[in-house]
């Protein structure tokens, strides 16, 4: 099960693959309408109801003289009631239903997947969490998953350092969920979970108030991390965290890229042989304010350079710098990345860990500008502790700083020789079948009723 995020959804496909060539049955279920995506991979789908994400009713309207006073008044007298409400409106009961038609001997879920992973609490289905992400817990040298500081540099590096950036991260988390809850008298989704939590009897102490990156801290749920614990800053993870290694479907179908589109990607492909050219692929959408402007920054880089090439997808997104082009720079809404990648001398990212794990599983060295969404910083400081790339400013680097950097990374023998190596590396969970042998004893141990951990 997937939340529908294009970026877990992709890696869900080479699990699934792998697990298939393994002998199991596979049902893919996801609240968000993929089906046709999941389908073109050859894997059977179910289509979930949707996420409600607003899920409690607003407030009652009020007589207009009085609004602003009896709006107040009456959405915290209402709150209970409302939260109540949003409870049903999750719509668990269908999702049970589904269980109990489809009978899984395992359910491996999206860690985001709140509602769900509760809803399964109630039930005998045996349960694993997959993730996207290194790992989020506190552990002694390693910083917040949001945080671009590299442990052993500088004073933020120190463990001083980083014990007082967890202080701040769980302080500005506290602030921030307080803040909201406070606004909305409690009837936000987060207390919506909350309650429904509490009504199917999840253990409420494991709910986690600080972090960004998920509702709860559940320490006794096996959660596979789908990366490589070698991407990752040296550190003991906790006993119920596994390392499966990058899932990259190198036979990945997509969906969304033309057939016009693939002709033009193979001339761009035939030019860069042909020449000598490097390519340089670089994949932004304008989710955050500064892609667009960005993206003009980085063309402005590479046009005076006619021995580059640029490939440039969006995601559809309008940017005004892609209306009239210099002729070594490509556009394209969407591409199909494996192949680009395979292709590519240099990937230009803002640091999500998928397009990481897939050019390195490609051999293609990174430049990294992350805008500080979700984990984008902390996967850049890891990039750059490992040597596997350099990292630019998105704020600061102006073209002339992107150009250098690109020529910096294109050069660099040592980062290509680090490439190489974690090449290597990240193929070796393939070649040990790692998530296949997780998923093994996982299945041994419910059938059995003994804990995953003590059969470690």
């Amino acid at each position: 099960m997937a939340s529908g995020l294009r970026g877990i959804l992709n890696a869900s496909f080479e699990f699934v693959a792998r697990l298939q060539r393994a002998g199991h049955t596979i049902t893919y279920a996801c609240p968000h309408d993929v089906g046709n995506y999941v389908r073109a991979q050859g894997i059977s789908y179910r289509q979930l109801p949707p996420v409600n994400f607003s899920p409690a009713p607003p407030t009652p309207a009020v007589d207009p003289d009085f609004a602003g006073i009896r709006t107040r008044l009456e959405k915290w007298r209402t709150a209970a009631t409302r939260r109540e409400q949003g409870v049903q409106a999750l719509r668990m009961d269908e999702f049970i239903n589904f269980l109990d038609e489809t009978r899984p001997d395992l359910i491996l879920i999206d860690s985001e997947l709140y509602e769900h992973i509760f809803a399964i609490h109630q039930t005998d289905y045996p349960i694993a969490l997959i993730t996207p992400w290194f790992s989020k817990w506190k552990a002694r040298g390693l910083p917040p998953l949001q945080s671009d500081i590299i442990p052993g540099r500088g004073l933020r590096g120190s463990r001083a350092g980083l014990e007082f950036e967890w202080l701040s991260a769980r302080l500005s988390r506290w602030l921030s969920v307080k803040k909201t809850s406070l606004r909305c008298a409690f009837t936000e989704r987060r207390a919506v979970l909350r309650q429904y939590a509490d009504a199917v009897s999840f253990p409420l102490e494991t709910l986690e108030q600080f972090s960004w990156v998920t509702l709860f801290n559940d320490n006794r749920l096996p959660t596979l991390s789908l990366t490589a614990k070698e991407l990752d800053f040296p550190h003991h993870p906790p006993n119920h965290f596994y390392y499966t290694g990058p899932m990259v479907s190198l036979s990945r179908k997509e969906t969304d890229v033309s057939d016009a589109d693939n002709e033009r990607l193979q001339k761009v492909f035939s030019e860069r042989k042909k020449n000598h050219r490097p390519l340089i692929y670089c994949w932004l959408t304008t989710m955050d304010d500064r892609g667009g402007e960005f993206i003009e920054r980085v063309v402005a880089a590479v046009s005076p350079r006619s021995d580059w090439l640029l490939l440039l997808g969006h995601g559809g997104s309008p940017v005004k710098a892609l209306d009239d082009l210099p002729a070594n720079v490509y556009k394209f809404d969407y591409v199909p990345q494996i192949e680009v990648m395979q292709n590519a001398d240099l990937c230009i990212t803002l640091g999500g860990i998928n397009t990481i794990n897939e050019s390195l599983t490609c051999g293609v060295p990174l430049l990294v500008y992350p805008t500080g969404s979700a984990d984008q910083k902390g996967c850049a400081a890891r990039v750059a502790f490992h040597g596997l790339g350099y990292l630019g400013d998105i704020s600061k680097d102006a073209p002339a700083d992107i150009a250098r950097k690109i020529e910096m990374t294109l050069k660099d023998r040592k980062i290509r020789d680090r490439v190489s190596h974690m090449r290597e590396t990240l193929d070796g969970y393939r070649r040990q079948r790692t998530a296949e042998g997780i998923v093994d004893k996982l299945l041994e141990c419910s059938r059995s009723s003994r804990s995953f951990h003590s059969a470690r």
